[in-house]
C-alpha cells in the first residue's frame, strides 16, 4: 500500500494538516522499507521505491545558495528526512 502511494517524482505527501512538509513526509515513508532491509541497492521487492525516494530528496537538498544542505526549513522534517 506505502509504495502505492508514492508520486511519480518519488516522494510521498502526508494526508493531515501538514501537506506542505513533503521531505519529512517522504522521508517517514523510506523509513519501513529501509528496516525491511529495502535498499536502493539490494532488496527483495521495492529498489525501484526507495531509490525514488532517495533520489527525490536528493534533487530537495540544493547544494549551493542560501540555505546548501537543507531539505527544509522545518527542522523536524530536516531531521527525519
Amino acid at each position: 500500500w506505502l509504495a502505492q502511494q508514492q508520486k511519480q517524482d518519488g516522494s510521498w505527501h502526508y494526508d493531515g494538516g501538514s501537506k506542505d512538509e513533503v521531505v519529512a513526509a517522504t522521508g517517514m515513508c523510506l523509513l519501513p522499507f529501509l528496516a525491511a532491509g529495502e535498499t536502493h541497492r539490494s532488496g527483495k521487492k521495492y529498489t525501484r521505491t526507495v531509490n525514488a525516494g532517495l533520489e527525490f530528496l536528493k534533487r530537495a537538498c540544493p547544494l549551493s545558495g542560501p540555505n546548501p544542505g537543507r531539505l527544509s526549513s522545518n527542522m523536524y522534517a530536516q531531521g527525519i528526512a
